[in-house]
């Protein structure tokens, strides 16, 4: 089958759980990225989605994503998975100063497919852009900050099925903005972005 003949083709719930894991992983290091989370040259350049994105190649922090992706595609077939945070937090006071949330909201398991991966693409590349261009919008944070993923599961059964590793502090921030993206959906799946911040205290 050709790629165009693919992108035409409407997709499958497994296939689905893939797109959404695709997209995390790229929005995931491009806020690495622009975020200044890693050394600047620890960085390639992917082009995907009619796009230039960034991917992080220092060893720990892509093993790190890696394990926590492999995870959430593991817990969105379970349809466990209520969000994805990306968490940045001052290492000193472990204070929450900025965090991405990535929600998930799951359609009837009997859903028929009523898009294609070429306009789910586009849907992707389209929030992808909002998040290239977010950095015009965000406070700077410096180098005494560090990140970590949080997972907030659907259900008490799916903590006592899954390893879900628990953010010990407050994921509330005082004084936020919030800034909403547009969602991408496949219809099995819909992922709803956002980054919640630290307002400045001059603002």
């Amino acid at each position: 089958m050709s790629q165009q003949d693919q992108g035409i083709k409407s997709i499958s719930l497994k296939s689905s759980a893939e797109l959404v894991i695709q997209y995390l992983r790229y929005a995931l290091n491009y806020i690495i990225y622009q975020r200044e989370l890693a050394p600047s040259n620890s960085f390639e350049v992917d082009k995907e989605y009619g796009l230039s994105l960034m991917r992080c190649t220092d060893e720990k922090i892509a093993r790190y994503i890696a394990s926590s992706l492999k995870h959430a595609e593991n817990y969105i077939n379970q349809r466990g998975l209520n969000e994805l945070n990306f968490v940045i937090f001052n290492k000193g006071s472990m204070e929450v100063c900025e965090k991405w949330v990535f929600q998930i909201e799951y359609e009837s398991e009997n859903t028929i497919s009523k898009t294609n991966r070429t306009n789910i693409q586009a849907e992707i590349r389209a929030v992808l852009r909002q998040i290239i261009t977010s950095i015009n919008f965000l406070p700077i944070i410096d180098s005494s900050h560090k990140f970590k993923i949080v997972f907030r599961p659907s259900s008490i059964q799916v903590v006592a099925q899954f390893p879900f590793e628990i953010f010990p502090y407050s994921l509330t921030i005082l004084q936020s903005e919030e800034l909403s993206f547009r969602k991408m959906s496949t219809s099995f799946h819909t992922v709803e972005t956002k980054v919640v911040y630290k307002r400045l205290a001059n603002n």
